[in-house]
């Protein structure tokens, strides 16, 4: 049975969801044809990442694990949230999920992305998120997919989407390692929320000024590597770089264009 990597909740869904530099987490497989019980992840780990998107600052987190995937296509999953998936002919794969963006906070934060060097410009407000995807495997090793997280509250936020590649380069009998690649594009208030600078912030703030507009934000890039010690027992060990672009990059709040995150978890799956 192919290796479910985990749905990381509480601190590393509250950190990468904002800081989009946490270690990259691959989809949760659907339920292999003929599976008849649903497969459960537990573990425990610790994580070192940006406060937020584009600091120069970082912080640890320890890590609790959880993954759950069912045979009729439900999931938990750490980049999509709480959702249903669906394989179609084999090569098509769907998802709609809900989940949530923690937003940003000017302060330092353990659980949730801020800094004290954004003293001044406020607070993005958290938001509950639709999460659509869409991914075509072309081969049983590689995946090419889109999607997109359409905010239901706090609409200000703003839309982002992304496209990604996904690919297991290494298949041992105890180990295996994947790599990914992302692009990640937002709305003008997406951008906006998370990059830009009104009037008032900068008054508030001392940050100069800076409207992004829509368009691409970040590049990223990851390698996740898996050992298997029996069939329950698992480690898992992945870091990611981010790259902000232009629109983000320019930014007077993005303190180090290149962000860098890195996480490890022992897991029981059952």
């Amino acid at each position: 049975m192919k290796h479910r990597r985990p749905f990381i909740v509480a601190a590393i869904a509250s950190l990468a969801a904002a800081a989009t530099a946490a270690p990259a987490q691959a989809q949760s497989e659907p339920a292999p044809a003929g599976e008849s019980s649903t497969k459960i992840m537990l573990g425990l780990g610790a994580a070192y990442m940006p406060r937020y998107a584009g600091s120069d600052e970082y912080k640890g987190v320890a890590l609790p694990v959880i993954n759950v995937v069912t045979p009729w296509g439900g999931f938990i999953d750490s980049d999509e949230g709480i959702g249903y998936r669906r394989v179609f002919g084999e090569k098509f794969i769907a998802s709609a999920a809900l989940g949530y963006d923690p937003g940003r906070k000017d302060s330092n934060e353990r659980l949730k992305p801020g800094s004290d060097k954004l003293k001044g410009m406020g607070e993005v407000k958290g938001a509950a998120l639709l999460n659509l995807s869409l991914g075509y495997r072309i081969t049983q090793n590689l995946t090419i997919s889109a999607g997109a997280s359409q905010p239901l509250s706090n609409r200000d936020r703003g839309r982002n989407y992304y496209a990604k590649v996904d690919a297991t380069v290494l298949t041992m009998p105890k180990d295996s390692l994947a790599v990914a690649g992302s692009a990640h594009f937002g709305s003008a208030d997406y951008n906006q929320s998370y990059f830009g600078v009104t009037a008032n912030q900068s008054a508030n703030s001392g940050f100069a000024t800076y409207t992004p507009g829509s368009g691409l934000y970040a590049l990223k890039a990851g390698i996740t590597w898996t050992h298997r010690f029996d069939e329950n027992w698992s480690l898992l060990a992945a870091t990611e770089a981010t790259r902000y672009m232009t629109k983000a990059g320019d930014s007077p709040i993005v303190k180090a264009r290149t962000n860098y995150g890195t996480m490890a978890a022992v897991n029981y799956t059952f």
